[in-house]
């Protein structure tokens, strides 16, 4: 789900970087091997290769890049990348991804995720799935706001819903359930 919701590329996307260059870029993938060294200035340096389900790619960072997030860089590790596509700072006009932060996969639900709007057709409103509703929903206090869109295509009007109060945990659960519900759509803000 994260990587569905937040990542703007894959790492087959990442091939060839000049449709790229200039944007920032988010992607996300499990480290698969780590390389480390020093420079001929004695600068440490770290050679990262990650993977996803579509590819796999290695990323070099160099001094204080890689000494900031090194931590981070460990085999098995899933980690989300922030990055900007840019030239290279020394080289032959090549582009480089130059990462801006990087999160553990596992805390970005709870770091980037403010609110869920669940958007329903009118016309699916029932007691049963508001049953449903309910039963993924109430027991999960939490801090992401869960909000409503009613939808009515054929009157082409929609109502937004929120609570203030109530916040929820966003389970695995629920994500499940409302992926299993084709009628039924959800944005994560």
């Amino acid at each position: 789900m994260e990587i569905d919701q937040f990542c703007s590329q894959s790492l087959a996307d990442l091939a060839d970087l000049t449709n790229l260059n200039g944007k920032d870029i988010s992607f996300a993938g499990m480290i698969t091997e780590v390389r480390t060294g020093e420079t001929k200035n004695g600068k440490p340096y770290g050679a990262v290769t990650i993977e996803d389900y579509t590819a796999s790619h290695r990323l070099m960072f160099f001094g204080d890049n890689w000494v900031k997030n090194s931590n981070y860089y460990q085999k098995d590790y899933a980690l989300y990348f922030k990055a900007k596509v840019q030239p290279r700072q020394y080289g032959n006009n090549e582009i480089e991804i130059n990462v801006k932060t990087v999160t553990m996969l596992a805390n970005v639900r709870e770091e980037m995720v403010k609110s869920i709007s669940i958007v329903v057709p009118v016309q699916l409103i029932t007691d049963e799935l508001i049953v449903e509703l309910k039963n993924h929903t109430d027991n999960t206090k939490g801090k992401v706001e869960l909000k409503f869109k009613l939808v009515d295509k054929s009157e082409n009007m929609s109502v937004d819903l929120y609570s203030r109060t109530m916040r929820i945990d966003l389970t695995e659960e629920l994500i499940r359930y409302l992926k299993s519900k084709e009628e039924i759509d959800f944005r994560l803000n």
